[in-house]
């Protein structure tokens, strides 16, 4: 009787996160509200935050529930601000998918790029549109005779829409095991935004970068001396 293939074993290296998590270790925690942490995963990450001293955490959400969960699952609330607020339930968005025959998004890309052509957009090298395949590999890119000084060695992948940035998000997080951070540019402020469905690695590195975007507008900002 034949046997079956023995199973294959893939090993994740976590190393990045640990260089990160390690890295904000110097840095004094960044003041996180937690919106409605009634949940094992989402009130026990940010208590591990804490721990590591990522964040303080002010826990926003009916007291009386995040105290139950806390004592359902053995969480010490000692020292936790928390901000009695009544649970709104949160509204359901379905997809809705747009087929537009001018393809819109090459339309945005190729825009971008000529701004970056006229110093508009500074700081670096931009190239549009472009699919995936031929964004991330040079060999896709050649084999479509793409030239591109972008193509194959991207810093930043921009997607045309939010929908697309999650199915990208989700893909690399649970079909090939990457790390992954929440965060929400071009607030005055670092806005943590995870997945309830984020593991609490993907949250704790959330709070980490936050913690960094928080400490470099700080040193951003020009002092002020007296006369």
């Amino acid at each position: 009787m034949d046997r079956p293939d023995a199973a294959q074993v893939s090993i994740q290296s976590h190393d990045n996160f640990e260089k990160l998590v390690e890295r904000c270790r110097q840095l004094p925690p960044v003041a996180v509200a937690v919106a409605h942490p009634c949940d094992e995963s989402s009130l026990g990450s940010a208590l591990e935050a804490v721990r590591e001293g990522l964040i303080e955490a002010i826990l926003v959400g009916p007291v009386a529930r995040i105290r139950a969960v806390a004592e359902q699952h053995g969480f010490d609330l000692s020292g936790i601000q928390i901000e009695d607020v009544a649970h709104n339930h949160a509204a359901a968005y379905r997809a809705v998918e747009m087929i537009n025959s001018r393809m819109l998004c090459t339309t945005d890309a190729a825009s971008l790029c000529k701004m970056a052509d006229r110093g508009q957009i500074t700081g670096a090298i931009l190239d549009g549109p472009l699919a995936l395949d031929n964004a991330i590999s040079k060999e896709a890119a050649r084999i479509k005779k793409i030239e591109s000084v972008v193509a194959g060695d991207p810093d930043i992948v921009v997607v045309p829409d939010l929908a697309s940035g999650n199915i990208l998000a989700k893909q690399l997080t649970f079909m090939s095991n990457a790390d992954g951070a929440g965060i929400v540019l071009g607030a005055r402020v670092p806005i943590i935004l995870t997945s309830r469905a984020d593991n609490k690695r993907a949250k704790l590195a959330s709070c980490a970068v936050a913690c960094l975007m928080a400490s470099a507008t700080i040193l951003a900002k020009p002092t002020k001396s007296g006369a």
